[in-house]
């Protein structure tokens, strides 16, 4: 269906273009523009297709399946499109992972294998079959199916993919078992670090920080302190310097540097610093948050180490 000659050529390029540098804004304007004004049913599907797949990447996976689903109705054709089933299935795992705490509905889990599993058995030869393994291996993951999950991401990393870094995502979870599942810090180190170093430098680097903060504890574990901070201000610095939607990474990264620097004697003063631009940077929870009260207790502690007592009791007083 998508091999087709278009008479919109200057267009696609520019809704891929648009997509790919991640402005997903510009991408559905134009997209929602042309659907006004276009005439064929093929035009009118492929744009659909479009702003079902850029509506699920700026994280809106129920009205990226709502398009999926009018794309179903408009034809048949689409039931024999493997990058349309592929789609779904990210679209309904996307919806899985974002849901509140407490709503995540195992459905959509099901639902995804569901898909992925038809593209196994049917087109075994789809050029982004590599994706397909990855995916399954992080719903594996997700139900605490540790030695399948493996499986699937070590054969997503000998599977053809169109997409550029999944050699870096299939290392990084494949670090990830081995440090949280296996408590093998040496095999921990050598998949994380493969991850950093296969990631290819055209895409968007704030993937790296979550990278940086998993070999930050790594080294941690190990008891090489100075190399797990070099890490974690690595994480911090990506975060600062990446093109992000979300203050989220470096959220993250600043509260990894924070409880690094606080478990450290002597990194006072440091450990401060970062608190207080965790503070600065993340939004203000409504109401009794965890991570918040643990934030101010770390800046307590380190203000009492330093002698700042009125400082530290009005920290301990927030927690």
């Amino acid at each position: 269906m998508y091999g087709l000659e278009y008479t919109m050529n200057e267009n696609w390029h520019l809704i891929e273009g648009y997509i790919n540098s991640n402005d997903f804004k510009k991408a559905e304007t134009l997209i929602s523009k042309l659907m006004r004004s276009v005439q064929s049913n093929v035009e009118q599907e492929r744009l659909l297709f479009y702003r079902a797949r850029t509506r699920l990447l700026s994280g809106r996976p129920d009205d990226s399946l709502a398009d999926i689903t009018s794309l179903y109705n408009l034809t048949d054709n689409l039931s024999l499109s493997p990058n349309l089933i592929e789609l779904r299935a990210d679209a309904y795992f996307a919806r899985f992972e974002l849901a509140s705490v407490g709503f995540a509905d195992r459905g959509d889990t099901t639902k995804a294998k569901q898909d992925y599993n038809q593209i196994i058995d049917q087109y075994s030869n789809y050029n982004n079959i590599g994706w397909v393994y990855y995916q399954l291996g992080r719903i594996y993951l997700t139900e605490n199916n540790i030695g399948i999950a493996e499986e699937f991401f070590r054969q997503a990393l000998i599977s053809p993919s169109t997409v550029k870094s999944l050699t870096s995502f299939c290392y990084e979870r494949l670090g990830f078992i081995a440090y949280y599942e296996m408590r093998d810090f040496n095999a921990a180190q050598a998949f994380v670090e493969r991850a950093i170093d296969t990631f290819p430098r055209s895409e968007n680097t704030i993937w790296l920080v979550q990278a940086h903060i998993l070999l930050s504890r790594v080294h941690k574990s190990k008891g090489a302190i100075a190399v797990a901070r070099e890490a974690a201000e690595k994480a911090v610095q990506l975060a600062e310097l990446a093109t992000s939607d979300t203050k989220q990474p470096l959220s993250e990264a600043l509260l990894n540097i924070c409880e690094l620097l606080s478990d450290i004697s002597g990194y006072d003063k440091e450990a401060i610093h970062f608190l207080n631009q965790f503070i600065q940077h993340s939004r203000k929870p409504p109401g009794i948050d965890v991570t918040w009260a643990r934030v101010h207790e770390m800046l307590g502690n380190a203000q009492f180490n330093l002698g700042y007592f009125s400082d530290a009791t009005a920290s301990y007083e927030t927690v």
